[in-house]
């Protein structure tokens, strides 16, 4: 028994082993597996490889072993694949899929994976596929640290992309295949555009559709999966591109005189439009454009448009149509809901009025829809555009008399009734803080920052206001308020002694753009302004209610670096420089009165003269005059030391003075175009009419002074003589030689001639004479009146009348067209007619003139207000410059040394003092040790006396005629004679 337990204990034992080990084998079995190199726990079962991407070792895990054990590494397909049979390193071949065997050397056990061969594209680019099938490749997606502008397309276009994926010689000799790749389109708002796959482009090709204005992104996807997984793994490409859709273009009308365009890249100026209504030209004076340059308002010399078909184009694109129809008054409003004591008058009363158009514009002041003889007002009588005054043989008795009011249009009957009750005389009741502004140039407000550092003169010189509105105890705007009747006070404090308080002596009325502001201006009692924060109280004296603001005296920036870019500038000439200034944040410093300030440049010793300009925007441009240096080029060089000590080397390279050296248009006609004459008619060419370049290029813009020039005619044989040209040579030296030059007449019907002139002994050909038939039915419908913008009522002015014949734009002679209506003027003036009353008015009529048996029309402005001088300018026949003497240049000098206009562009009805109230004298830059100086007890008076001058100093006029305009005219001294 003892030896059967013991054998049965054996094979209990054996069994419980055998048993113990069955799972052993089973789980070294579920180890075998392929693994990444770095990471031999776990499996893969397949594999990506990127020809041109790392490299990519394979290991294996057998029994939970991975190193030990001998063996070899296969290829099923080495086509696709590589690998090293002892390594496990994968070598890409070409795309495609197949399987890698690990085999160990006992030949049990054996691992394998799937290999699934890829292309890694280099990079991924985005063409326009129009430009790209011409050989232009320009890639359009977003580089690193490159954002290229953005693409636009207006509503409605379709853009064609091409989408490539580039392979390096390499990868293609190793068989490289981009065709693995997907890609996909992704719009951030496909409410703006559109992006459709092209069926046949094997997915490199997509149509964007813009569909709406806006801008988006959109982005090119690629990889060689779906788009969900598109970017899952680590070689993925994209590309973006921005995409901005403007409106297509059109136009509409949108005011009595005003057309709305819109497009994309549209500009203010005038010459870029064309209007048209039928053959008629029609005239644009004014154009505003939003900031995205997508929508011009374009506003017509004509208070209003006449009803018809008209055509806009822009640049000389597309024309397209649209209907305008005649403004008419479309609404009669009655503002006043009491009719209001006149301020001096206990027996008259006021109430105001408004009439509006179907575009819902104020036209109360448009004397062609709401004038005296379109509205009828009955109860009372209009003593101004929108204000009716009732009168009273007694004194009318507040909150008790009642006036009834009714305003009828006469044309199409809209009208507007009410029943106003006497109320006490209008006081200014409430106020409200605008803010600081100044007067600029162009006699608009600007807001504006006072700095630090800013000088007592700028200040008292300046036309800084601090501006309030006002209403009265009606709701009114309240626009009558006189220093005598101090009703506002106005205090500011805050900064002791540098901001003068105000009292009712410093109370104006700014008008600017039909609004009036309640302005207080300021003054500085200081040399210069620091910075700091001004409160203001405001208190209107008669109903106690006031009114606080605050603004900044900004602390001045401090210029830490300044750079020049220009390196050649031209001797005896105004060099503009490129700068770039940076303040000690690094922020870009432009403004002309923070420069100024700093005084950077006010220590260059340089051979030329540097100074500083304030631009119409308020910023600075930096303005380099080089000494006159006709013979050779010279050399500059110069520091400029920040306001941290930090130094800019500036050198320049002084080119020759410029000479005048080829003539390249006359009358605007370029080299090789037509001048055109009439056969019979004659062209007058004077000196302003000659366009001249430099040896550079550059326009010659000094004039014509000492230049010799002569016409002549190439062709002078008697059989093809079809011009004669007259009139003497043009010899600057004198004044009497700066008026015609010559007149070219055409003397048969021919071909065309070269109209050939010596410049400074040097024949150049200026342009081809063209002399077109005497037969008027060769006129096109391109015909232009040429009128003044504004005529005083009664005057006779003469008017200009071009026409296109045969290809060339030539001026009309008398009797080539008719004036209607001109009875009481001769054949080629115009006569304004009379405003009847004393009423300042501004009125239009209407220039028709008749060519080849068709009416072309022009629209002209007409007033009876006084004439007043507004700008004062060098003229251009007899150009003055001031003379250095022993005395001084007094204010008649300054007065004689330009030519004053009224604001009808006469010079001859101007008194003898020309309307000048005073000058205000800058000197903007010293000759060599000179001692130029303004009388400061006169300066900006009728007084002002410059004294010490010397040939080559430089100073500005600005010309003040006391009615709220004014001229900045530049005078350089000349030496005496």
């Amino acid at each position: 028994m003892k030896n059967f337990f013991k054998k049965l204990s054996f094979v209990l034992a054996v069994a419980m082993v055998l048993t113990s080990l069955t799972p052993a084998v089973a789980s070294a079995a579920s180890k075998n597996f392929v693994t990444l190199k770095g990471n031999s726990s776990k499996a893969v079962t397949s594999v990506y490889a990127w020809i041109g991407g790392v490299t990519r070792n394979l290991d294996y895990n057998i029994g939970g072993k991975t190193s030990g054990v001998k063996g070899t590494w296969k290829s099923n397909n080495t086509k696709v694949v590589k690998v090293n049979a002892s390594t496990g390193v994968l070598t890409p071949v070409a795309n495609g899929t197949t399987t890698v065997t690990f085999t160990p050397s006992n030949g049990k056990n054996a691992v394998k994976t799937t290999v699934k061969v890829r292309t890694r594209a280099a990079a991924l680019h985005i063409y326009d596929k129009a430009e790209y099938a011409t050989g232009v490749k320009n890639p359009l997606e977003e580089k690193e640290g490159v954002t290229p502008s953005a693409i636009e397309m207006k509503v409605g276009d379709t853009l064609d992309l091409k989408v490539t994926m580039p392979l390096s010689k390499k990868q293609q000799d190793a068989g490289a295949k981009i065709a693995s790749y997907f890609t996909y389109a992704e719009v951030d708002d496909n409410a703006v555009v559109e992006a459709a796959l092209d069926p046949e482009s094997n997915q490199r090709g997509y149509t964007l559709t813009a569909k709406a204005v806006g801008e988006t992104t959109v982005t090119i996807v690629a990889n060689q999966t779906t788009q969900a997984n598109v970017r899952n793994g680590k070689y993925f490409r994209e590309g973006k591109i921005t995409v901005k859709v403007v409106d297509a273009f059109g136009a509409k009308q949108t005011g009595a005189n005003k057309i709305t365009v819109t497009g994309a890249d549209l500009t203010t100026d005038v010459a870029d439009y064309v209007v048209k209504r039928g053959a008629s030209v029609t005239n644009i004076k004014e154009i505003t454009v939003n900031t995205d340059k997508t929508e011009a308002v374009l506003e017509a010399s004509a208070t209003n448009l006449t009803a018809g078909n008209y055509t806009v184009s822009f640049k000389e694109g597309e024309a397209m149509e649209f209907a305008v129809e005649s403004a008419v008054v479309a609404n009669i409003e009655i503002l006043s809901d009491v009719a209001v004591l006149h301020p001096d008058y206990t027996t008259k009363a006021t109430a105001t009025y408004k009439v509006t158009n179907q575009f819902g514009e104020d036209v109360t002041k448009n004397s062609t829809l709401a004038g005296t003889d379109k509205l009828t007002i009955s109860g009372g009588e209009r003593v101004k555009d929108g204000i009716v005054e009732f009168t009273s043989t007694l004194d009318y008795r507040v909150n008790v008399d009642i006036v009834a009011l009714t305003i009828v249009c006469n044309v199409n009957g809209v009208n507007a009734q009410k029943t106003l009750t006497v109320s006490n005389k209008a006081v200014l009741d409430t106020i409200e803080y605008v803010g600081v502004y100044m007067v600029n140039n162009s006699g608009d407000l600007e807001a504006t920052e006072l700095k630090e550092k800013t000088t007592k003169e700028a200040m008292n010189n300046g036309r800084y206001y601090v501006l309030f509105s006002g209403k009265d105890q009606y709701g009114t705007a309240y626009e009558t308020v006189t220093k005598d009747k101090k009703e506002l006070n106005v205090v500011i404090s805050g900064i002791p002694g540098v901001i003068v308080s105000t009292t009712e002596a410093n109370l104006e009325v700014v008008e600017v753009k039909g609004v009036k502001y309640l302005a207080v201006r300021l003054t500085s009692a200081y040399d210069a302004l620091n910075a700091g924060d001004c409160d203001v109280l405001a208190v209107a004296t008669m109903s106690g209610k006031t009114a606080s603001g605050k603004f900044t005296v900004a602390p001045a920036v401090k210029v830490d670096t300044v750079s020049i870019s220009t390196s050649e500038v031209y001797a005896n000439t105004e060099n503009e420089l490129e700068f770039e200034i940076l303040d000690t944040d690094g922020n870009l410093v432009t403004d002309y009165q923070t420069l100024v300030g700093s005084k950077v440049f006010n220590d260059v010793k340089a051979k030329g003269t540097l100074r500083l300009e304030r631009k119409s925007d308020g910023k600075a441009k930096l303005v380099y005059i080089a000494a006159s240096n006709t013979s050779n080029d010279d050399l500059d060089s110069f520091t400029i030391m920040s306001e941290t000590n930090k130094v800019c080397l500036v050198r320049l390279t002084i080119r020759k003075a410029p000479v005048p050296t080829k003539i390249t248009a006359i009358k605007g006609v370029g080299n090789g175009k037509n001048l055109g004459v009439v056969s019979g008619n004659s062209v007058t060419i004077a000196p302003i009419d000659i366009t001249v370049v430099d040896q550079y290029g550059n326009p010659y813009t000094k004039g014509l002074d000492n230049v010799s020039i002569t016409a002549v005619k190439a062709n002078t044989d008697t059989t093809n003589n079809y011009f004669d040209v007259t009139g003497a040579a043009i010899s600057g030296t004198t004044a009497s030689a700066l008026t015609t030059i010559l007149t070219v007449t055409g003397t048969g019907v021919g071909t065309t001639g070269t109209l050939t002139f010596t410049l400074n002994g040097k024949e150049e050909s200026a342009c081809v004479v063209k002399v077109v038939g005497t037969k008027m039915d060769n006129v096109t419908s391109n015909v232009q009146i040429e009128v003044p913008e504004l005529m005083y009522q009664g005057t006779q002015k003469n008017i200009k009348v071009k026409a296109m014949i045969n290809g060339s734009t030539v001026t009309l002679n008398e009797g080539q067209y008719h004036i209607l209506g001109a009875s009481e003027a001769s054949p080629s003036a115009i006569k304004a007619p009379m405003i009847e009353g004393t009423e300042v008015k501004t009125e239009t009529f209407t220039v028709t003139v008749t060519v080849n048996g068709a009416d072309y029309t022009k629209e002209v402005k007409y007033s009876n207000a006084t004439r007043a001088a507004v700008s004062a300018g060098k003229p251009f026949m007899n150009p003055q410059e001031p003379t250095a003497t022993s005395g001084a240049i007094t204010f008649a000098d300054l007065v004689n040394l330009v030519e004053v206009k009224d604001q009808y562009g006469d010079t001859n009805r101007i008194a003898t003092n020309r309307g000048v109230l005073r000058a205000k004298v800058d000197i903007v830059a010293k000759a060599q040790s000179s001692n130029i100086a303004v009388d400061t007890l006169t300066n900006n008076t009728a007084n002002v006396k410059i004294t010490n001058p010397m040939a080559g100093d430089i100073f500005e006029v600005t010309y003040d005629f006391g009615n709220g305009k004014t001229s900045v005219v530049r005078f350089t001294v000349k030496a005496a004679q």
